[in-house]
């Protein structure tokens, strides 16, 4: 129901008060009724008739005014609705910065999204973000809204700091821990991995009608956590029972957690490749820690110039909002996040920026047709796994490939025959030209690099660094039975027997650019090694285990050495010339490290047009199949960027698509000769 509203001036008289009153309701009246009867206001019958007709214009005039500017006062009120987890810390920022204009209403999440679509509220608050059908609601009626992330409802899976239980868990453990179907039957954390201790298992936590019994159940597979958790009225007695039992597994919000030292946060790893994570607001917004939700507000594009609504953002993309979201009992975004906001609200920016991992786009349910890979072996072992999973789900497509070398590679682009190549190095703007002669244009995804790490025995001090050469002599096959000592190495060392650990021969890649960057050439690696095994977890071990070892492995498997706590080994560090360089994520990635390379896909424009094209690249780059872009040893795409990443992919098919219109419309016709009389005569014959 629509309300009206008038304030009279603080100077009028009795008298003049009941006529404004009056007046007032005579306006709402005639926004109801076409007519105004005097039988509805008995004080008009105490005036003299005589005064009627002056009144009466007054009264119109007024009645035909004062609607509309109560509508516009209206108008002016800045209107949010959605979840009832985000609403309060919104108001807490409304009452903590004195913010007049806004008006907050609790609907729900999914009922805020269809207000703000269908234009009736300004703002709406969300524990997820607008989904696809939502958002097309958004565009069907014209309102453009801008995204930002406020913060994190983030929760702890905790246990006692003294207790022996693991650091870290997989999902699929902690799915047995909490699962319904764990009542009565998994009591023990050696029942989640028989590597955990033999220790009692019970579960601490919140009720079932709470948010963060919410969070945690969807963190986990399944409908429902286990019901015989020993339910807590408050984090604090949660924490109180952990601290008690070191076999308790205590579900809180990490925000209760950052004052108490005699527990501790389990680390969750998701089994996507990218390993164990902790719960912090980084992880979260990389999509590395499940058990969280993110508290977005999303705001109608138009109403961010109503001064109650540019007020509230203001305050939602201030540096002091991170303390009312803390106090609020959350996690704030991170720093990167609140610079984003800011970017957001300043330059009007519209559209999904922090879940763009919600796409529209998805492969159709058969593709037809064929593929042709071509270029640098970097990738060979990826490819061929990318390869058997996406014809495993079109087996209709037949894929082509065969890697000769980057040189090779690029001469079959430019001539047309390849639909993508793999490079392991920028094309120059003279290859680039070569193919542009001849009609090709190349789109350049980066997928990361790979790299070959070195780990030495910790006591071999003199294996701290070795030189490119001194590595291409250990391994190279030339070295076998001749390089048995350390001192045949380099005279330098010590006269100490060389115990060489090497996976298994064309394992994921990583040994062919060992040689490779060592040595310049593809160059066979030594199989007279002391042992050969594909895990690099027994590989690090055989190396601690004595002295004058040393094993190879890629960045992501050194991971799983450290995560597995290994002892007694070191990471050597190489010298290509230019001094020591210790191998390290950002070593890798700026490519000062010498042993690593990048990898890059560069594909035919005409070629995303295909379906089998669009439907390849977009597997290379779904989250499912990150784990095998990791396993092959390439880092430097972090799994938090993919959507990212889709998003200029659907960018890249769409103009692609476009090209091909445009090209489509200029190309003639080919001509038909006109039949004539003596044509059509010899044909008959």
């Amino acid at each position: 129901m629509t309300s009206y509203s008038v304030k009279p001036a603080p100077t009028c008289s009795p008298l003049c008060l009941k006529n404004v009153w009056t007046m007032q309701v005579i306006a709402l009246q005639s926004a109801r009724h076409s007519t105004i009867s005097l039988a509805r206001f008995p004080f008009l019958r105490s005036y003299k008739m005589r005064f009627l007709p002056r009144w009466a214009v007054v009264f119109a005039a007024l009645a035909l005014t004062l609607p509309s500017l109560s509508l516009l006062a209206q108008n002016e009120t800045t209107t949010v609705a959605g979840s009832g987890v985000v609403a309060p810390l919104v108001q807490a920022l409304i009452d903590s910065n004195e913010i007049a204009g806004v008006e907050v209403n609790v609907t729900g999440t999914n009922s805020g999204f269809t207000q703000l679509c269908d234009g009736d509220v300004d703002v709406t608050l969300a524990t997820r973000p607008i989904n696809s059908t939502e958002e097309a609601n958004c565009i069907a009626n014209g309102v453009e809204f801008v995204e930002l992330l406020l913060g994190h409802n983030i929760i702890a899976f905790v246990t006692s700091a003294e207790a022996e239980t693991p650091q870290c868990v997989t999902l699929s453990e902690l799915t047995t821990a909490l699962a319904p179907s764990a009542q009565n039957q998994i009591s023990n954390w050696n029942q989640l991995n028989p590597a955990y201790p033999d220790i009692a298992l019970t579960v601490a936590g919140p009720a079932i009608d709470t948010p963060a019994y919410g969070v945690a159940d969807a963190a986990i597979e399944g409908v429902g956590l286990r019901s015989d958790i020993s339910v807590q009225a408050s984090d604090e007695e949660t924490l109180a029972a952990v601290a008690e039992n070191p076999g308790t597994l205590g579900i809180v919000y990490l925000a209760s957690i950052q004052a108490a030292d005699n527990v501790r946060a389990l680390e969750i790893d998701s089994g996507d490749g990218t390993g164990c994570a902790a719960p912090t607001a980084e992880n979260v917004e990389n999509r590395l820690y499940p058990a969280a939700d993110r508290l977005f507000a999303y705001a109608n594009i138009n109403a961010l110039d109503k001064p109650g609504a540019a007020a509230l953002f203001e305050a939602l993309t201030a540096e002091s909002a991170a303390g009312v979201v803390e106090a609020a009992g959350f996690t704030p975004a991170t720093g990167n996040a609140s610079t984003r906001n800011a970017a957001i609200v300043a330059d009007r920016t519209t559209g999904r920026q922090f879940s763009r991992e919600v796409v529209e786009y998805s492969l159709p349910e058969q593709i037809f047709g064929g593929l042709t890979l071509g270029g640098s072996p970097i990738a060979a072992t990826y490819i061929q796994t990318l390869s058997n999973t996406f014809t495993g789900s079109y087996p209709s497509v037949a894929i082509d490939s065969t890697f000769l070398g980057t040189a090779n590679g690029i001469t079959r682009m430019c001539a047309g025959e390849l639909d993508i190549l793999v490079s392991n190095a920028e094309l120059t703007d003279e290859q680039l030209a070569e193919c542009e002669a001849n009609n090709i244009t190349l789109e350049r995804l980066d997928m990361g690099r790979k790299n070959a790490v070195l780990v030495a025995n910790a006591e071999s001090d003199y294996l701290a660094c070795l030189t490119t050469d001194e590595i291409a002599t250990i391994w190279r096959a030339q070295s076998a039975e001749d390089i048995t000592t350390w001192n045949q190495v380099n005279a330098e060392f010590p006269e100490a027997e060389m115990f060489l650990f090497a996976p298994a021969s064309g394992a994921n890649g990583t040994s062919d650019l060992l040689m490779i960057a060592t040595t310049g050439v593809a160059t066979p690696i030594r199989v007279d090694v002391t042992e050969t095994n594909s895990d690099p977890l027994y590989r690090a071990a055989a190396t601690a285990n004595v002295e004058g070892a040393l094993t190879y492995m890629h960045w992501a498997e050194y991971q799983r050495v450290l995560d597995n706590n290994q002892a007694n080994i070191q990471l050597v560090s190489v010298d290509a010339g230019d001094g020591c360089i210790e191998p390290s994520l950002a070593t890798i990635e700026d490519g000062s490290y010498p042993i690593s390379e990048p990898f890059y896909l560069y594909v035919k424009q005409s070629s995303l047009v295909r379906p089998e094209t669009q439907g390849f690249l977009w597997t290379a780059l779904s989250d499912a199949n990150y784990t095998a872009l990791t396993n092959a040893g390439f880092v430097g795409l972090e799994f938090g960027e993919l959507p990212d990443t889709r998003t200029a992919l659907q960018q890249l098919f769409a103009e692609a698509e476009a090209n091909a219109a445009v090209q489509a419309e200029v190309t003639p016709e080919p001509e038909t000769a006109e039949a004539t009389p003596e044509a059509t005569e010899e044909a008959g014959e």
